[in-house]
């Protein structure tokens, strides 16, 4: 699966971004105070994506954020394992150097299309972190409504302490009036 928009690439994961991919979340951690895959588990994941298609077997599909002139500046995951039939939850990073471009709309924006019109999904659910405040207003630009608040959801490691979570959704018909 390739997508093209008019900045970036959104494509299934290769099994050589994963070096890149591993950097790209040790910095976003960094700033977030959470903890991130080893260097050996995120390649192992990005090899194991470059051969599945996506929604092929249930859990996470990694997407790679590309922009035009090659660079990989972040990722995208859909879970396909539920809850429930057609419903996937979505989970995102970028190099904090992108952020503030609308890099990760643009992304997310043309996925959503594609989860929605190829793939049929009714809903998508995305959890961020209720401090993330750059997220949940990102997520509320692209139309998700924000459904809750998970307290003490989410342990730290690095930080050693719990987190909330915030819980936003957007269903096919809302996502079609918008657009």
């Amino acid at each position: 699966m390739r997508l093209e928009t008019a900045q970036l690439i959104v494509r299934g994961v290769r099994g050589t971004d994963g070096e890149t991919l591993h950097d790209i979340r040790q910095r976003v951690a960094a700033f977030q105070g959470s903890s991130v895959r080893t260097l050996a588990e995120t390649l192992a994941m990005c090899a194991e994506m470059e051969s599945v298609q996506p929604g092929a077997r249930p859990g996470w599909h990694q997407f790679a954020i590309e922009l035009h002139d090659g660079k990989i500046v972040g990722d995208i995951g859909v879970n396909f394992d539920g809850p429930g039939s057609r419903q996937v939850e979505l989970g995102y990073s970028l190099h904090p150097d992108w952020w503030g471009r609308g890099i990760t709309s643009e992304a997310i924006g043309t996925l959503l299309s594609w989860l929605f019109g190829e793939r049929q999904v009714h809903r998508i659910v995305a959890r961020t972190g209720d401090n993330n405040l750059r997220s949940c207003a990102l997520l509320e630009r692209l139309g998700f409504r924000r459904e809750g608040v998970l307290i003490e959801s989410w342990w730290e490691e690095d930080a050693q302490a719990w987190s909330d979570e915030a819980i936003y959704a957007l269903l096919a018909r809302e996502f079609a009036q918008r657009n």
